[in-house]
């Protein structure tokens, strides 16, 4: 089966993107941006836990996604924004944190809000 890369570029094309290389060595400038990041899942994980930490005062309930995202991960984070008073319907917060290929937060971006029992009525119904 061919490369999928000469299916859609000239092979020139996609020996500029990849440089002039030694075999078995890393991609440089385009090519390297479209490489797996140098994270580890685990490490990005943490990376991400660390920037809620420093950006908000807010407790992390659950990670609740991590996945690579071109060069760098993408990893979902809720937060107990405001505890329940009664019971355990906290208002959660959602963040996503993007991490580089370094470890360091690059984006942070709240993109939900839900109470707990929202979930529950989801699952059951």
């Amino acid at each position: 089966m061919a490369d999928p890369l000469e299916l859609t570029m000239p092979i020139d094309a996609v020996q500029a993107r990849a440089g002039d290389a030694a075999p078995g060595s890393k991609p440089t400038g385009d090519a390297a941006d479209q490489t797996q990041p140098g994270l580890d899942m685990a490490s990005a994980v943490t990376a991400a836990r660390d920037a809620i930490a420093a950006f908000t005062a807010q407790p992390i309930d659950q990670v609740v996604a991590c996945a690579p995202d071109g060069s760098a991960w993408r990893v979902g984070i809720e937060t107990v924004e405001t505890r329940a008073r009664v019971g355990r319907n906290d208002l959660l917060s959602r963040f996503d944190v993007t991490i580089d290929r370094d470890g360091r937060p690059i984006a942070f971006l709240r993109v939900a809000r839900r109470f707990r029992e929202d979930r529950l009525a989801e699952e059951q119904g």
